[in-house]
């Protein structure tokens, strides 16, 4: 079915629409890996590929319906945009840009429910990291359901007298560098929190 609806969602670009494919994504990427790299990133066709229930959401169906792997595979493809949100607000704002952008996009939308972590002024801005805690012992780079993790993870460390930076980082592809190099020469290690594999 995944394989059927990402083929179709090609055509429909190709006619000049703007197609959602939303799926379960393990299946969206493991199952239509060939549809997505053949018909949509080697043509960049505008679509956005809505992978539900990422990483363990699925928890007791098991390894068949985990998705740990699909943002290392969906990174590797030409022209894919891929954006990991961490709450409600960054979401929606992902999906509205996704709309506007010229190319694939592959967004990871959770089941799980998650708190707000972002403030009302907050704008996504793909290729752009946020600074949600500013310190210079460790950083901690997070994204998805496990960013509020990664804040309460912060916490714990400024009691400890550990100030640690932390970095959302929605854009996996494209990637803040800057952000990246800033932590890495600015503060003592850097830590990745992800709901999957590297």
């Amino acid at each position: 079915a995944e394989q059927n609806m990402v083929g179709v969602s090609a055509g429909l670009a190709n006619g000049g629409k703007v197609p959602f494919v939303s799926g379960a994504g393990c299946f969206l990427t493991a199952r239509a890996m060939e549809q997505v790299k053949a018909d949509l990133a080697y043509s960049n066709y505008h679509v956005v590929l809505c992978a539900q229930s990422p990483g363990v959401a699925y928890g007791p169906l098991g390894a068949t319906h985990h998705s740990i792997e699909d943002v290392a595979w969906m990174r590797t493809l030409p022209g894919m945009t891929v954006i990991v949100p961490a709450d409600p607000a960054e979401t929606e704002q992902a999906v509205r840009w996704a709309y506007t952008h010229d190319g694939p996009v592959y967004i990871r939308i959770s089941r799980m429910p998650v708190p707000a972590v972002h403030t009302d002024d907050y704008t996504f801005v793909p290729g752009k990291a946020t600074v949600m805690r500013d310190g210079a012992d460790v950083t901690i780079v997070a994204n998805g359901t496990v960013l509020h993790r990664a804040l309460a993870a912060a916490d714990l460390l400024a009691e400890r007298g550990v100030n640690a930076r932390v970095l959302s980082m929605a854009s996996v592809k494209p990637l803040d560098e800057e952000a990246i190099i800033a932590a890495a020469q600015e503060t003592g290690g850097i830590v990745t929190v992800e709901e999957g594999l590297v």
